[in-house]
């Protein structure tokens, strides 16, 4: 029997880069902790997803996209 792969569905657990907070050219590396939906822009129907990335540095950032 020949089973299909799942797509993944979650991106918590992604890893990613992101530029470095001294402006210099080497990006760090992070991962997606947490995933939520802004509802600040309702009146257009439009919802921004709020990204919050552990980077390698220790520090955490939060994404809006």
């Amino acid at each position: 029997m020949h089973t299909r792969r799942l797509v993944k569905r979650s991106v918590i657990g992604s890893r990613v880069y992101a530029p470095g907070l001294t402006g210099d050219a080497a990006p760090l590396t992070g991962v997606i902790q947490a995933v939520k939906q802004d509802n600040r822009d309702a009146s257009t129907g439009h919802r921004r997803n709020v990204y919050t990335v552990l980077m390698q540095d220790g520090s955490v950032k939060k994404k809006k996209k």
